[in-house]
């Protein structure tokens, strides 16, 4: 047999196949079985850093930059300029190097949008209220079946649950970048256990993707092997993950698979850098801020693990424990009220209200700011809300409810007295109430 490769630093390229389709390199990360990739439009030169790890040993918890130094070296020996630096969702077991990265080549981070919901999981099992703020930690945020461009070519996200309730798969060309949804053919799935997975929701995106054209080249999040297999792979067609994977090949019934996976997933241990990679991965790749001796810490949660995991948290037991606590308001009660000593506060996000519509007169402020940082948002919203506190009620619509929720418990731990509109903007359409566009 020959000598194993799962060891070392390993990169191959999948050269272009034609007009419209990249060339993507992968890197492959031995401590984490971890792949990296530079997809590149090959006119351009332009390219995006997907996935890049920033090296961490768990045993002394020091850092080292070796895997991104290997890509911008990639990126340098081969002429191309990045222009994103792209992760598919807050990494459980790697660190993600997007902020070094940004710093190093200018390059805008981007992630998922439903990122804020991953955050509001994870600042609840860290006891860390507010302390995650996509929208200040990343560039972009993308939303589903939103385009981008590489140089030329251009780039569709979809969004693709399962692993994380707000997973992406990054689609150029013929090209995918499918995350931790499928491993390689003779592995077959990616794990869905972790707080906000939802084996269902796997399913569900696994077949998504099994369903772009067959010559779809699909790069892969992870390889750790086989028994017979001892150098790492991460490429395969749509084509050959119908014909071969050895979970969802063609033929494989849902209710089979979800069995399968639900049983293998009660074995697997945590990953050993998860606690301390999701409190630095969901603030985009830092670190917290220096304490007065000049260090960052981490928080390490004790026992909130040790029950079986699949009775962890999801976000919908945030958002009914957060209604529970802030109570909820009509909608025709809200808009009586509105303007009085009442503030409706609309936390969706500006592509929502330019397609959507707003309420008249109603205070706008992305939930991903409220959750952190409400008082300094904006000098007007300040003003506003702080003339409020303690002596008027702050109303919060989102679309339907959910988001709402979790920023007015946020609002009623700053001192607020904060209620939710019951059904959100789609139920104050529903009854008629002012809209503009």
């Amino acid at each position: 047999m020959s000598e194993s490769k799962l060891n070392e630093r390993v990169v191959r390229h999948s050269p272009s196949t034609g007009a419209g389709s990249p060339d993507v390199w992968g890197i492959y990360e031995p401590d984490t079985g971890s792949i990296q990739y530079v997809c590149a439009d090959p006119a351009t030169k332009q390219a995006a850093l997907i996935d890049v790890v920033w090296n961490l040993d768990p045993k002394n918890q020091r850092f080292s930059t070796g895997s991104m130094d290997q890509v911008l070296d990639l990126v340098r020996d081969n002429g191309l300029s990045v222009q994103w630096v792209l992760d598919t969702h807050p990494h459980a077991d790697h660190v993600m190097a997007s902020a070094r990265l940004t710093e190093r080549t200018g390059a805008p981070a981007a992630i998922g949008n439903k990122v804020h919901e991953i955050a509001a999981i994870w600042a609840d099992l860290y006891n860390l209220p507010g302390a995650f703020d996509p929208a200040r930690d990343f560039d972009r945020l993308f939303a589903d079946g939103e385009t981008f461009r590489i140089g030329d070519l251009e780039a569709r996200v979809m969004l693709s649950p399962g692993h994380t309730l707000g997973s992406i798969t990054c689609v150029c060309g013929d090209a995918a970048f499918v995350h931790d949804t499928l491993m390689q053919p003779d592995v077959g799935t990616s794990r869905a256990d972790f707080p906000g997975g939802n084996t269902e929701q796997l399913w569900d995106s696994i077949q998504a993707i099994l369903a772009l054209p067959g010559g779809t080249r699909l790069f892969v999040g992870h390889d750790y092997g086989t028994d017979s297999r001892k150098e790492p792979q991460w490429e395969a067609t749509v084509a050959q993950h119908r014909a071969g994977n050895k979970h969802v090949k063609d033929g494989t019934r849902r209710e089979d698979w979800i069995r399968i996976r639900n049983d293998r997933d009660a074995t697997l241990p945590l990953p050993d850098r998860i606690l301390a990679a999701l409190q630095i991965n969901l603030r985009g790749g830092r670190l917290p801020a220096p304490e007065s001796d000049g260090n960052s810490y981490l928080k390490i949660p004790v026992n909130r693990f040790a029950a079986p995991r699949k009775k962890a948290r999801t976000m919908r037991d945030l958002v009914a424990d957060a209604k529970g606590r802030v109570g909820t308001v009509p909608p025709e009660r809200a808009a009586r009220r509105h303007g009085s000593d009442v503030l409706i506060l609309d936390v969706r996000e500006p592509g929502e209200l330019e397609t959507h519509g707003r309420v008249p007169d109603a205070l706008h402020v992305p939930r991903g700011l409220v959750e952190s940082r409400a008082d300094a948002t904006a000098q007007t919203a300040e003003a506003r809300l702080t003339g409020l506190r303690g002596t008027g009620r702050v109303h919060v619509l989102c679309a339907s409810g959910a988001r709402a929720a979790l920023a007015a418990d946020t609002l009623r731990r700053m001192g607020y007295e904060a209620a939710v509109i019951e059904g959100g903007f789609e139920a104050w359409k529903a009854h008629g109430l002012p809209v503009e566009d």
